[in-house]
């Protein structure tokens, strides 16, 4: 393989796991057909599918539809455009931010996480520093002060994230509850 050629995946092939980093989209120069490119902490590839594809199919994977993340996203930011989406557990919530609407087609989708820093005062293409062997540095199609604001409603969705452990109710002890039988089927009434 050339070192500048990526793997590439199908849609069906990837599983989403906590060392994606980045999830951007490309197109082939031949014939334009589109790809996302996918930076994990170790390694780099291409999945032959559009990142709106990509991203739903994450969702999918955690349980929920964009939509829902989105929803829930823009209950807890009160903002309404460019909304970052929280996937999996109350206790790790894994948080992707979009630079650009989810809905447009050129939108890549960071990991909070991975982000170490950005570049200040950048009108457009912000770099941000990435917890990264491969590419500690990667280009954005958006502003400092676009990504920063990207970055603070990552950081209050996942502080309220955490805070729906506390509504899942306790446990309740065997001990303290009755099997529905014939011998009771009237207490339901």
């Amino acid at each position: 393989m050339k070192k500048d050629r990526l793997p590439v995946i199908l849609l069906e092939d990837f599983r989403f796991n906590d060392a994606i980093q980045v999830l951007a989209p490309v197109i082939s120069k031949n014939n334009q057909q589109r790809f996302t490119y996918v930076l994990e902490k170790q390694r780099e590839y291409l999945i032959q599918s559009s990142i709106k594809r990509v991203i739903r199919k994450c969702c999918f994977l955690f349980g929920t539809s964009l939509d829902e993340a989105l929803r829930f996203s823009r209950m807890i930011t009160k903002a309404t455009n460019k909304l970052p989406i929280a996937l999996g557990t109350s206790d790790q919530p894994y948080i992707l931010i979009p630079t650009l609407s989810p809905d447009r087609p050129y939108t890549m989708w960071l990991a909070y996480n991975a982000i170490l820093n950005c570049d200040v005062n950048s009108k457009v293409d912000c770099v941000v520093h990435l917890d990264n062997q491969i590419r500690p540095f990667f280009k954005t199609n958006v502003s400092t002060a676009t990504l920063q604001t990207q970055i603070t409603r990552a950081m209050f969705l996942k502080r309220n994230y955490r805070l729906l452990k506390d509504l899942i109710p306790e446990p309740i002890s065997e001990n303290h509850v009755v099997f529905i039988d014939s011998n009771n089927l009237k207490r339901l009434d």
